[in-house]
Protein backbone atom coordinates (compact mmCIF):
# COMPACT_ATOMS: atom_id res chain seq x y z
CA UNK A 1 0.00 0.00 0.00
CA UNK A 2 1.80 3.49 -1.17
CA UNK A 3 2.26 6.19 1.38
CA UNK A 4 -1.06 7.78 1.74
CA UNK A 5 -2.64 6.23 -0.18
CA UNK A 6 -6.83 5.34 1.82
CA UNK A 7 -8.63 1.94 0.75
CA UNK A 8 -12.50 2.85 0.58
CA UNK A 9 -15.08 0.26 0.61
CA UNK A 10 -18.01 -0.55 -2.32
CA UNK A 11 -20.95 -1.07 -0.66
CA UNK A 12 -23.11 -2.92 -3.28
CA UNK A 13 -26.41 -1.69 -4.32
CA UNK A 14 -29.39 -3.58 -3.79
CA UNK A 15 -32.20 -3.45 -6.72
CA UNK A 16 -35.37 -4.53 -4.66
CA UNK A 17 -37.75 -3.82 -8.26
CA UNK A 18 -36.24 -3.98 -11.56
CA UNK A 19 -38.31 -2.93 -14.81
CA UNK A 20 -37.04 -5.36 -17.99
CA UNK A 21 -39.75 -4.32 -20.27
CA UNK A 22 -42.55 -1.77 -21.45
CA UNK A 23 -45.64 -2.54 -23.30
CA UNK A 24 -47.97 0.38 -23.54
CA UNK A 25 -47.62 4.47 -21.94
CA UNK A 26 -50.82 5.82 -23.21
CA UNK A 27 -53.08 8.69 -22.79
CA UNK A 28 -56.43 8.29 -23.69
CA UNK A 29 -59.27 10.76 -23.28
CA UNK A 30 -62.43 8.78 -23.50
CA UNK A 31 -66.10 10.36 -24.19
CA UNK A 32 -69.01 9.40 -22.65
CA UNK A 33 -70.24 5.90 -22.87
CA UNK A 34 -67.07 4.32 -24.08
CA UNK A 35 -66.82 0.49 -23.65
CA UNK A 36 -63.95 -1.18 -24.21
CA UNK A 37 -63.27 -5.44 -25.13
CA UNK A 38 -61.91 -6.20 -22.05
CA UNK A 39 -58.68 -7.75 -21.91
CA UNK A 40 -56.11 -10.32 -19.99
CA UNK A 41 -52.47 -10.25 -20.74
CA UNK A 42 -49.41 -12.09 -18.66
CA UNK A 43 -47.71 -8.47 -17.70
CA UNK A 44 -48.88 -5.70 -14.85
CA UNK A 45 -50.86 -2.67 -16.11
CA UNK A 46 -51.28 0.49 -14.84
CA UNK A 47 -54.58 2.83 -14.92
CA UNK A 48 -54.45 6.54 -13.98
CA UNK A 49 -57.97 8.46 -13.97
CA UNK A 50 -56.42 12.07 -14.45
CA UNK A 51 -59.52 13.69 -14.58
CA UNK A 52 -63.16 12.76 -14.85
CA UNK A 53 -64.48 9.26 -13.32
CA UNK A 54 -64.56 5.70 -15.00
CA UNK A 55 -65.70 2.23 -13.99
CA UNK A 56 -63.55 -0.71 -13.78
CA UNK A 57 -63.69 -4.52 -14.11
CA UNK A 58 -61.01 -5.95 -12.46
CA UNK A 59 -61.11 -9.87 -12.20
CA UNK A 60 -64.38 -10.33 -10.48
CA UNK A 61 -65.26 -6.89 -8.94
CA UNK A 62 -65.49 -3.75 -10.38
CA UNK A 63 -65.40 -0.06 -8.66
CA UNK A 64 -65.15 3.34 -9.58
CA UNK A 65 -61.99 5.37 -9.81
CA UNK A 66 -62.25 9.41 -9.95
CA UNK A 67 -59.46 12.00 -10.50
CA UNK A 68 -56.33 11.26 -9.07
CA UNK A 69 -56.87 7.56 -8.37
CA UNK A 70 -54.91 4.46 -9.55
CA UNK A 71 -55.51 0.59 -10.01
CA UNK A 72 -52.89 -2.13 -10.70
CA UNK A 73 -53.95 -5.03 -12.66
CA UNK A 74 -51.87 -8.39 -11.92
CA UNK A 75 -50.65 -10.33 -14.73
CA UNK A 76 -53.08 -12.18 -16.35
CA UNK A 77 -56.41 -10.81 -14.77
CA UNK A 78 -58.79 -9.90 -16.96
CA UNK A 79 -60.07 -6.00 -16.58
CA UNK A 80 -61.90 -3.57 -18.53
CA UNK A 81 -62.90 0.01 -18.50
CA UNK A 82 -65.87 2.13 -18.56
CA UNK A 83 -67.32 5.72 -18.91
CA UNK A 84 -71.14 5.28 -19.05
CA UNK A 85 -72.30 8.91 -18.54
CA UNK A 86 -69.12 9.98 -17.53
CA UNK A 87 -66.14 10.95 -19.46
CA UNK A 88 -62.05 10.78 -18.01
CA UNK A 89 -58.89 10.79 -18.95
CA UNK A 90 -56.64 8.33 -18.11
CA UNK A 91 -52.84 7.23 -18.59
CA UNK A 92 -52.30 3.61 -18.78
CA UNK A 93 -48.45 2.01 -17.91
CA UNK A 94 -48.22 -1.82 -18.62
CA UNK A 95 -44.73 -3.25 -17.68
CA UNK A 96 -43.27 -6.69 -16.92
CA UNK A 97 -40.47 -6.94 -14.28
CA UNK A 98 -38.95 -8.27 -11.31
CA UNK A 99 -39.14 -8.14 -7.38
CA UNK A 100 -41.28 -10.40 -5.15
CA UNK A 101 -42.49 -7.02 -3.54
CA UNK A 102 -44.19 -6.50 -6.96
CA UNK A 103 -47.02 -8.76 -5.30
CA UNK A 104 -47.84 -5.40 -3.08
CA UNK A 105 -49.03 -4.19 -6.02
CA UNK A 106 -51.84 -6.79 -7.09
CA UNK A 107 -55.52 -4.82 -6.86
CA UNK A 108 -54.09 -1.80 -5.64
CA UNK A 109 -56.49 0.89 -5.34
CA UNK A 110 -55.04 3.92 -4.77
CA UNK A 111 -54.59 7.45 -4.64
CA UNK A 112 -51.89 8.83 -5.87
CA UNK A 113 -49.71 11.84 -4.05
CA UNK A 114 -48.49 15.28 -5.74
CA UNK A 115 -44.62 13.47 -6.07
CA UNK A 116 -46.00 10.31 -7.45
CA UNK A 117 -48.05 12.28 -10.00
CA UNK A 118 -45.10 14.17 -10.86
CA UNK A 119 -43.00 10.52 -11.45
CA UNK A 120 -46.00 9.48 -13.80
CA UNK A 121 -45.85 12.41 -15.76
CA UNK A 122 -42.14 11.96 -16.75
CA UNK A 123 -42.53 8.66 -17.63
CA UNK A 124 -45.72 9.33 -20.69
CA UNK A 125 -43.55 12.61 -21.52
CA UNK A 126 -40.29 10.61 -21.82
CA UNK A 127 -42.42 7.96 -23.59
CA UNK A 128 -43.48 10.30 -26.29
CA UNK A 129 -39.85 11.05 -27.02
CA UNK A 130 -38.88 7.82 -27.25
CA UNK A 131 -41.44 6.22 -29.44
CA UNK A 132 -43.32 7.79 -32.63
CA UNK A 133 -46.98 6.26 -31.80
CA UNK A 134 -49.47 8.64 -30.77
CA UNK A 135 -50.17 8.33 -27.12
CA UNK A 136 -54.02 7.64 -27.86
CA UNK A 137 -53.81 4.85 -29.62
CA UNK A 138 -56.06 2.15 -27.23
CA UNK A 139 -55.12 -1.05 -29.29
CA UNK A 140 -51.81 -0.27 -30.02
CA UNK A 141 -49.78 -3.84 -29.37
CA UNK A 142 -46.50 -2.54 -30.43
CA UNK A 143 -44.81 0.64 -30.04
CA UNK A 144 -42.56 1.95 -32.17
CA UNK A 145 -39.11 2.79 -31.10
CA UNK A 146 -38.23 6.49 -32.27
CA UNK A 147 -34.88 6.76 -33.75
CA UNK A 148 -34.02 9.38 -32.79
CA UNK A 149 -35.40 9.34 -30.07
CA UNK A 150 -33.05 11.61 -27.37
CA UNK A 151 -29.90 10.02 -25.12
CA UNK A 152 -31.29 7.67 -22.14
CA UNK A 153 -34.89 7.39 -22.93
CA UNK A 154 -35.63 3.64 -22.11
CA UNK A 155 -33.41 4.31 -19.20
CA UNK A 156 -35.11 7.53 -17.93
CA UNK A 157 -38.49 5.47 -18.76
CA UNK A 158 -37.04 2.38 -16.65
CA UNK A 159 -35.49 4.61 -13.56
CA UNK A 160 -38.49 6.60 -13.12
CA UNK A 161 -41.06 3.98 -13.44
CA UNK A 162 -38.91 1.81 -10.89
CA UNK A 163 -38.79 4.82 -8.25
CA UNK A 164 -42.49 5.48 -8.80
CA UNK A 165 -43.34 1.84 -8.10
CA UNK A 166 -40.74 2.39 -4.68
CA UNK A 167 -42.43 5.09 -3.32
CA UNK A 168 -45.99 3.04 -3.72
CA UNK A 169 -44.92 0.19 -2.35
CA UNK A 170 -43.06 2.10 0.73
CA UNK A 171 -46.35 3.94 1.33
CA UNK A 172 -48.56 0.65 0.88
CA UNK A 173 -46.35 -1.03 3.19
CA UNK A 174 -46.48 1.91 5.69
CA UNK A 175 -49.57 2.25 5.71
CA UNK A 176 -50.30 -1.78 6.29
CA UNK A 177 -47.76 -1.49 9.73
CA UNK A 178 -49.80 1.76 10.36
CA UNK A 179 -52.95 -0.67 10.55
CA UNK A 180 -51.79 -2.69 13.05
CA UNK A 181 -50.38 -0.38 15.09
CA UNK A 182 -52.84 2.87 17.14
CA UNK A 183 -54.53 5.22 14.69
CA UNK A 184 -52.91 8.67 14.14
CA UNK A 185 -55.87 11.26 16.06
CA UNK A 186 -56.52 13.96 13.39
CA UNK A 187 -55.81 16.82 15.05
CA UNK A 188 -58.20 20.04 15.49
CA UNK A 189 -55.93 22.14 13.03
CA UNK A 190 -56.26 19.19 10.08
CA UNK A 191 -59.90 18.73 10.35
CA UNK A 192 -59.90 22.82 10.19
CA UNK A 193 -58.26 22.26 6.70
CA UNK A 194 -60.66 19.75 5.81
CA UNK A 195 -63.74 21.55 6.73
CA UNK A 196 -62.56 23.69 4.52
CA UNK A 197 -61.83 21.83 1.24
CA UNK A 198 -65.42 20.82 2.14
CA UNK A 199 -66.84 24.30 1.96
CA UNK A 200 -64.80 24.42 -1.38
CA UNK A 201 -66.28 21.70 -3.16
CA UNK A 202 -69.73 22.57 -1.98
CA UNK A 203 -69.62 26.34 -3.24
CA UNK A 204 -68.41 25.66 -7.06
CA UNK A 205 -71.29 27.26 -8.47
CA UNK A 206 -71.19 30.49 -6.25
CA UNK A 207 -68.51 32.91 -5.53
CA UNK A 208 -66.67 31.98 -2.13
CA UNK A 209 -64.73 35.09 -0.55
CA UNK A 210 -61.94 34.34 2.36
CA UNK A 211 -64.55 36.43 4.59
CA UNK A 212 -67.80 33.55 3.67
CA UNK A 213 -65.18 30.77 4.67
CA UNK A 214 -63.60 32.25 8.00
CA UNK A 215 -67.56 32.57 9.05
CA UNK A 216 -68.39 28.78 8.01
CA UNK A 217 -65.72 27.44 10.04
CA UNK A 218 -65.42 30.57 12.81
CA UNK A 219 -62.32 31.13 12.77
CA UNK A 220 -59.99 34.35 11.53
CA UNK A 221 -59.30 34.48 8.14
CA UNK A 222 -55.17 34.74 9.26
CA UNK A 223 -55.75 31.47 10.82
CA UNK A 224 -57.62 29.78 7.87
CA UNK A 225 -54.63 30.65 5.23
CA UNK A 226 -52.51 29.95 7.67
CA UNK A 227 -53.83 26.03 8.64
CA UNK A 228 -55.01 25.43 4.95
CA UNK A 229 -51.47 26.18 3.71
CA UNK A 230 -50.14 23.53 6.32
CA UNK A 231 -52.21 20.93 5.50
CA UNK A 232 -52.45 21.11 1.93
CA UNK A 233 -49.19 23.41 0.62
CA UNK A 234 -51.22 25.77 -1.21
CA UNK A 235 -53.59 28.64 -0.79
CA UNK A 236 -57.29 28.57 -0.06
CA UNK A 237 -58.28 30.61 -3.09
CA UNK A 238 -55.53 29.05 -5.47
CA UNK A 239 -56.83 25.55 -4.60
CA UNK A 240 -60.36 27.05 -5.21
CA UNK A 241 -59.56 28.04 -8.11
CA UNK A 242 -58.32 24.30 -9.23
CA UNK A 243 -61.23 22.94 -8.13
CA UNK A 244 -63.35 25.20 -10.37
CA UNK A 245 -60.69 24.25 -13.73
CA UNK A 246 -61.42 20.28 -12.51
CA UNK A 247 -65.22 20.94 -12.66
CA UNK A 248 -65.22 22.95 -15.90
CA UNK A 249 -63.26 20.29 -17.40
CA UNK A 250 -65.77 17.92 -16.55
CA UNK A 251 -68.61 20.52 -17.92
CA UNK A 252 -66.59 21.14 -21.09
CA UNK A 253 -66.42 17.00 -21.81
CA UNK A 254 -70.37 16.64 -21.54
CA UNK A 255 -70.66 19.23 -23.68
CA UNK A 256 -74.07 20.23 -23.18
CA UNK A 257 -72.78 23.99 -21.92
CA UNK A 258 -71.02 26.54 -23.92
CA UNK A 259 -67.54 28.25 -22.41
CA UNK A 260 -69.25 31.32 -21.77
CA UNK A 261 -72.13 29.46 -19.94
CA UNK A 262 -69.52 26.94 -17.76
CA UNK A 263 -67.65 30.10 -17.31
CA UNK A 264 -70.83 32.52 -15.94
CA UNK A 265 -71.58 28.80 -13.99
CA UNK A 266 -68.59 28.75 -12.26
CA UNK A 267 -68.53 32.41 -11.79
CA UNK A 268 -65.57 33.76 -13.43
CA UNK A 269 -65.07 37.34 -13.32
CA UNK A 270 -65.34 36.90 -17.14
CA UNK A 271 -65.36 34.32 -20.17
CA UNK A 272 -61.52 35.75 -20.94
CA UNK A 273 -60.30 35.06 -16.98
CA UNK A 274 -61.57 31.72 -17.52
CA UNK A 275 -60.11 30.55 -20.84
CA UNK A 276 -56.66 32.37 -19.70
CA UNK A 277 -56.95 30.48 -16.24
CA UNK A 278 -57.82 26.63 -17.51
CA UNK A 279 -54.93 27.26 -20.52
CA UNK A 280 -52.83 28.19 -17.69
CA UNK A 281 -53.39 25.12 -15.56
CA UNK A 282 -54.10 22.95 -18.48
CA UNK A 283 -51.73 24.19 -21.34
CA UNK A 284 -54.80 24.25 -23.55
CA UNK A 285 -57.62 26.23 -24.12
CA UNK A 286 -61.07 25.38 -22.94
CA UNK A 287 -62.02 24.44 -26.81
CA UNK A 288 -59.22 22.65 -27.32
CA UNK A 289 -60.07 20.48 -24.23
CA UNK A 290 -63.48 19.90 -25.61
CA UNK A 291 -62.34 18.75 -28.75
CA UNK A 292 -59.88 16.33 -27.29
CA UNK A 293 -62.75 14.79 -25.18
CA UNK A 294 -65.21 14.27 -27.78
CA UNK A 295 -64.62 11.18 -29.13
CA UNK A 296 -67.10 8.66 -27.49
CA UNK A 297 -65.05 5.61 -29.41
CA UNK A 298 -61.60 5.87 -29.71
CA UNK A 299 -59.88 3.01 -32.01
Amino acid sequence: MKKNEVKYYPNKLESLISIDEIFTIHYFKYGRNFTGPGEAHPFWELVYIDSGVAEIQAGKKTLLLAQGEAIFHKPDEFHNIFTHKNYANSVIVSFKGKGKDLKELEGLEIKLTSKEKELLNLIVSEGSKAYTDKLDLVYLKKMTKNPNSPFGSDQLIKNNLEIFLIYLIRRVKGEKEQENSKAIEVTPTSRLALKIEEILKANLRNKLTLDDISSSVFASKTTCKKIFHKEFATSIMKRYQELKIEEAKRLLAENELSIREISDLLCFPSEQYFSSSFKQKEEMSPSEYRKSTKLNHLI
